[in-house]
């Protein structure tokens, strides 16, 4: 999905990309027939779309397909199997928005027409415990074989993470802008960037940094604020957990400005089925 996310350039949304290719993975001792080989053929769909509007203009046309679903829930309890169709799903908040269960059926239509039986399949939700701290929902395909049920589609809300992360390495902005009818303004705390110190004291890192800083909440700009007035350093996490310290000398100012905005702008959400 890097390739996909690391070439958006859309500013509306919901927008969509595909692709597919070889992968490679280092398995030291492939086994489990073909569900184990160190190259094999995947295929990804990254659908962006508005974190505040998750519906799907398509939905009305798969909201009547049944599936079967296993829900974290049930899971814990030692529940059965939820057979039910995909816009009870969405009402009853199995699933958590339109967009993944538009995706969610079209997996499952697209199984069954190259052969594999409805009643071989199951879409079983992660549990806490494996789901990846940045994903809003995530549900697997797994098809019921000679080995038991192997996952063989994910489908993820991975919220915007993937984007955040490249617009942080790349010291860029990856946004979505709607244009509003009615200008809103609000309060919003700007920090002034020293860059020629930040880029001396972090090299090829300076990026990151400033980044990082750039997306703290007015809140941690606050708490910055108060911290380098007192000539103390802040302490910013990078992405991969890494902490560099600001010092006093890095920041030129930082004020809290009113700002008349005539169009919002957002980082876009993404939806993931990979194959």
């Amino acid at each position: 999905s890097s390739g996909i996310n690391a070439e958006y350039g859309q500013d509306k949304v919901p927008f969509a990309g595909a692709q597919i290719g070889q992968s490679f993975r280092n398995e030291i001792s492939p086994r489990s027939g073909l569900l184990r080989v160190r190259e094999f053929c995947q295929a990804e769909i990254e659908h962006f779309m508005d974190p505040e509007d998750k519906s799907h203009p398509k939905f009305k046309n798969v909201k009547s397909v049944s599936v079967r679903m296993y829900p974290a829930k049930a899971q814990v309890s030692g529940g059965d199997i939820l057979e039910t169709t995909i816009g009870e799903a969405l009402e009853q908040g199995v699933i958590n928005s339109e967009t993944l269960g538009y995706f969610i059926a079209r997996i499952q239509q697209y199984l069954i027409s190259v052969g594999i039986p409805g009643t071989a399949l199951r879409f079983r939700q992660h549990m806490d415990k494996e789901m990846a701290h940045y994903a809003c929902d995530c549900w697997d395909a797994e098809c019921l074989t000679t080995y038991g049920w192997v996952e063989i589609v994910g489908c993820a809300d991975r919220s915007c993470f993937d984007l955040n992360a490249h617009a942080t390495a790349a010291s860029t902005k990856f946004v979505a802008q709607q244009r509003l009818d009615i200008p809103v303004s609000r309060e919003v705390v700007e920090v002034s960037l020293n860059k020629a110190v930040i880029g001396k004291a972090f090299k090829k890192a300076a990026g990151a940094v400033s980044g990082a800083i750039a997306n703290l909440t007015d809140s941690q700009k606050e708490a910055m604020k108060e911290q380098l007035e007192s000539g103390n350093p802040y302490k910013v996490v990078l992405e991969g957990g890494e902490e560099c310290e600001v010092t006093p000398a890095m920041v030129s100012g930082i004020k809290t400005v009113i700002r008349t905005e005539h169009v919002r702008e957002f980082v876009p959400n993404v939806i993931e089925p990979s194959f």
